[in-house]
């Protein structure tokens, strides 16, 4: 007969274990504990054994191809405006001294004018004297002179001194003071040394000649009292310039040549004798202002003088 509690398997929970008892079961836990951590621990290691490594997933490499396509030419465009005009450029360096060139041309030479005695050009101008003044003029035609209007001003005879003739009287037929321009009118006798008139530059079959233009050379010719009233002066130079060129305005030449008193009336001759102008005017401010009616002018005005005008 034992003596002690008895418990029935509802209080389990409360029935007290033997020293004993309690060791062994507490060990078979603790056994049992470390089997299965064993267990774990191979099946670990196995499958990590026999796992197979993680492909490693790198970025993608890209490539970069170009791929040339030629397409047909389009129509051109319009043209764009203009672009702004850029700056002058720095001047270049001096380049090197060229080559020395042919010999040119003589200059000007007048001599063929003066050298005949029977046709010198000296004898186309001739003297007047109208009494309150003097002046020149130039034979334009056999028994006719042209002049300036303001030498022979309030006269209607004047004496006139003809080269290889001598004294000859002369009436006044017509007078233009605008363009001072007059005609007079003497009994020719075939001795006179007629001008040719000027019509400007002409083509002599290799070249255009220069006469009456900007530049070209003239001899202006007539009288000095005070020097001589049978040997006319000559003055050498060239056309300055054209002034009044306008319709309906007077056509004058500028001319570079020295000019006094009493050579107005006179002629001024081109390089082949040719008459482009009756001189009319001295300039007071430059040399080369001098005036004379140029010979467009003169063609104009000469129907009227001849038929006896007489314009104030």
């Amino acid at each position: 007969m034992k003596i002690g509690r008895t418990y029935s398997s509802r209080h389990r929970e409360a029935a007290p274990f033997s020293a004993d008892r309690a060791s062994i079961s507490g060990w078979a836990t603790i056994s049992n504990l470390r089997k299965s951590a064993n267990r774990l621990n191979e099946g670990i290691r196995s499958v990590l054994h026999q796992r197979q490594p993680l492909p490693v997933h790198s970025p993608p490499k890209w490539e970069l191809t170009t791929r040339l396509v030629i397409s047909p030419q389009g129509e051109a465009g319009p043209a764009g405006d203009a672009g702004l005009a850029g700056l002058p450029g720095d001047a270049g360096p001096t380049g090197p001294r060229g080559e020395q060139g042919f010999p040119g041309d003589a200059g000007v030479d007048f001599s063929n004018l003066f050298l005949d005695d029977e046709k010198n050009t000296k004898d186309h101008v001739v003297f007047i004297d109208a009494g309150s003044s003097t002046g020149s003029g130039v034979l334009i035609g056999s028994g006719e002179i042209l002049t300036a209007e303001h030498v022979i001003r309030g006269e209607s005879q004047v004496l006139v001194t003809v080269p290889g003739r001598g004294l000859v009287n002369a009436t006044v037929v017509g007078w233009d003071a605008t363009r001072d321009l007059a005609v007079l009118n003497f009994s020719a006798d075939g001795s006179e040394y007629i001008a040719t008139m000027s019509t400007g530059p002409e083509w002599t079959g290799e070249k255009w000649t220069t006469s009456g233009e900007i530049g070209s050379p003239v001899v202006a010719i007539g009288y000095i009292k005070t020097i001589s009233s049978t040997v006319p002066m000559t003055s050498f130079g060239h056309v300055s310039t054209w002034w009044s060129v306008m319709p309906g305005e007077i056509s004058t030449l500028g001319f570079h040549s020295v000019v006094t008193f009493g050579m107005s009336g006179g002629g001024l001759f081109d390089i082949d004798g040719k008459l482009v102008g009756i001189v009319i005017q001295k300039s007071t401010l430059i040399e080369s202002d001098n005036r004379a009616v140029r010979y467009n002018e003169i063609e104009e005005a000469l129907p009227e003088l001849r038929a006896g005008a007489q314009n104030p």
